[in-house]
């Protein structure tokens, strides 16, 4: 025997009440995207063009999105100066597949990080602001095909073989050098650090150089877990 809540039924004021918040929340969070046919009577009017040739540029963005999602895919990768990759889902950190394509589908390309530049604005109200990041990139679109260069820069994308590789984070990467009692190096190498809050929370640990030592050691010895 179940036992369940009157109130739960599906067709209870309750359930009704749920699908009623849940449409509120569907129609303000996905509003940027319908809204946009409001403006189309004025678009009309400045371009002076019909309502149908006014709204062709949003149906083929609403197109575009539909077969994103299924002929498309997402990837995230993060690299550290002098590091590089290959085009493949074990090598990428983030991997979201359209409905229609599978790992073998990915083109073959690689690519190198080869050095990272920000500059910043040195005077007036925007004193300190972020104006430029370049990343100088070497790629290649097959593995046997020639290396090129690219200047990877914001909202200018490189394109190769129909993919197009965004800068679109970037961090540091402090060099950590961990010994342990007797001098041996047990870590050694870059440790990405990327800002994901604005708030920072301050800890006082108290742990004992043995406990460090012991746990470089069971991570150097465990075997890496798939």
């Amino acid at each position: 025997m179940t036992a369940f809540d009157q109130n739960a039924q599906a067709e209870s004021a309750y359930a009704w009440l749920r699908l009623a918040a849940s449409l509120a929340l569907m129609t303000i969070s996905g509003v940027g995207m319908y809204a946009v046919a409001v403006a189309l009577p004025a678009v009309q009017a400045e371009f002076g063009i019909a309502r149908s040739a006014a709204s062709l540029p949003y149906a083929a963005t609403m197109i575009g999105f539909g077969l994103g999602g299924i002929f498309g895919y997402k990837a995230n990768r993060l690299l550290v100066t002098g590091q590089s990759f290959a085009n493949t889902p074990t090598a990428l950190d983030v991997f979201r597949p359209g409905r229609l394509v599978s790992p073998s589908d990915l083109q073959p390309f690689s690519v190198a990080l080869q050095s990272f530049s920000a500059t910043y604005v040195s005077s007036g109200p925007q004193l300190d602001e972020p104006q430029t990041f370049n990343a100088a990139l070497r790629y290649s679109a097959a593995p046997n095909a020639p290396t090129r260069s690219y200047d990877l820069r914001v909202n200018h994308p490189l394109t190769v073989d129909s993919v197009s590789v965004y800068l679109i984070g970037h961090g540091y990467a402090p060099e950590f050098k961990v010994t342990d009692g007797h001098g041996n190096v047990v870590f050694s190498g870059p440790v990405p650090f990327i800002p994901v809050e604005q708030a920072i929370n301050v800890y006082q640990v108290k742990v004992e150089p043995k406990d460090i030592f012991s746990f470089f050691d069971n991570c150097i010895n465990e075997p890496p877990v798939s």
